[in-house]
């Protein structure tokens, strides 16, 4: 994959729906290739925002789906097998983060065990708020995370206080 033949396309609200078909042939090639994805229909639905990278070929070969509202959460980030380990994962995070209006805060939940991951995420400018059970739960640090950071620690803290009750 030639990184000038790389293209970006971003689809918002309505568009989502209209690749749809397109998204399920994607995640069925990644289904296919015995790979470790479990994405839910629940999740394309609440993404209102995807960013899809195409190849050479118009093959579809990674996407990331968030939505935005005075924060913004990000669903899934993947990547086919066939390329990963080659920064395609850096790439959309990096559009992602460009995307994200100034003092939006900007949530995501990531396995504890992928450890890929964690650090795609940190070196994209994350901080991780809380590590759970199973899951590390993460933001991006900006003007929001700066005021919203701390008062989201405590209230994960006084959470888990309270559910050990």
């Amino acid at each position: 994959m030639s990184e000038s033949g790389l293209e970006i396309l971003d689809f918002h609200g309505p568009e989502i729906l209209g690749k749809r078909e397109s998204i399920a042939r994607f995640l069925l090639s990644l289904r296919e290739e015995r790979y470790s994805f479990a994405l839910e229909e629940e999740d394309l639905a609440r993404s209102k925002r995807m960013l899809i990278a195409i190849d050479d070929d118009g093959n579809w070969i990674a996407l990331v789906g968030w939505r935005q509202r005075w924060w913004g959460g990000v669903f899934f980030l993947v990547v086919h097998r066939d390329h990963q380990r080659q920064g395609l994962g850096k790439r959309l995070t990096h559009e992602l983060v460009e995307r994200v209006p100034k003092g939006m805060l900007l949530l995501l939940s990531v396995d504890r065990s992928n450890t890929r991951a964690r650090k795609l995420y940190t070196d994209a400018g994350f901080a991780t708020l809380k590590r759970g059970k199973q899951h590390a739960f993460m933001a991006l640090r900006n003007t929001a995370f700066f005021w919203l950071g701390a008062p989201l620690r405590i209230g994960f803290l006084l959470r888990s206080l309270w559910n050990q009750g």
